[in-house]
């Protein structure tokens, strides 16, 4: 009995099996007789649209050089908030340190101004 249990139980699946792939070639056979041949259409294709300009050029700021130090001017006078060289302003700092008008930090020794 336990034998053709197992037989019975190994049988099922290959009938099922079997089954579903006549149902495959019947749904095949009814899909060929209903399908309708295929009409000629003209493929659309879009093209991309060029862009109206190119995109503006990325420039880097230019790096000012270094500037050169100037030559000591001699100092023509000087009161509570700076010093007067050669008809240029220098504003007061801490000590012998002054600015010049384009901010570059300037040294005095008393008679002549040298900025940096």
């Amino acid at each position: 009995m336990a034998t053709s249990r197992f037989l019975l139980i190994l049988l099922l699946p290959l009938a099922a099996c079997a089954s579903t792939d006549d149902a495959v070639k019947a749904e095949k056979e009814v899909a060929a007789k209903k399908s309708v041949p295929r009409r000629a259409v003209p493929a659309l294709v879009e093209r991309p649209v060029a862009p109206a300009s190119p995109p503006p050029a990325i420039t880097m700021p230019q790096v000012p050089q270094s500037a050169v130090p100037s030559g000591p001017a001699p100092v023509s006078g000087c009161d509570a908030g700076g010093c007067w060289s050669g008809g240029s302003r220098y504003n007061g700092g801490a000590g012998g340190t002054y600015l010049d008008k384009s901010g570059r930090p300037c040294q005095s020794n008393g008679t002549f101004m040298q900025c940096f």
